[in-house]
């Protein structure tokens, strides 16, 4: 299942799940679908030419929230466990190992959720069609590799 974002010429950007590609355009439905190239009816998708096409970006936002969540919780354990490995201080400024295992989870969080994003971004997949029917098709070919 593909999410995807239709950015055309002169018109705000679109979104909605990619149903199918035919020879010279591609369909998308607001409705949970999943890709499929063998669709005979299209007729309840909307379209959209190649002519009209600048770039489509594909997307799992399913797969996005998960590894964004993913990386948070792997920075936090990890942030602890480095906290912690510091043991307790003495002195008048003293921290104890759980104190230091709190920051360091605290600070994990952060740091995970930035790999996350970055991982995240480059999981999404961009066709730049340009209008350019060649384009269209090799956007074709290659989710059909994908299968």
């Amino acid at each position: 299942m593909y999410n995807s974002k239709i950015i055309q010429y002169g018109i705000k950007p679109l979104t909605g799940y990619l149903a199918t590609i035919r020879d010279s355009a591609l369909y998308i439905t607001q409705n949970e679908t999943y890709l499929n190239f063998d669709t005979e009816n299209v007729s309840n998708f909307q379209k959209f030419d190649y002519k009209s096409l600048v770039s489509v970006k594909l997307y799992n936002r399913k797969m996005r929230v998960a590894t964004f969540f993913l990386g948070m919780l792997t920075g936090a354990v990890v942030g602890a466990l480095i906290g912690y490995s510091f043991g307790s201080d003495q002195g008048w400024f003293a921290l104890s190992a759980d104190t230091k295992a709190l920051i360091g989870g605290i600070c994990g969080i952060g740091a995970g959720a930035i790999v996350g994003g970055v991982i995240v971004k480059a999981s999404d997949r961009n066709f730049f069609i340009n209008g350019e029917w060649k384009s269209l098709h090799e956007m074709k070919e290659s989710l059909l590799k994908k299968r």
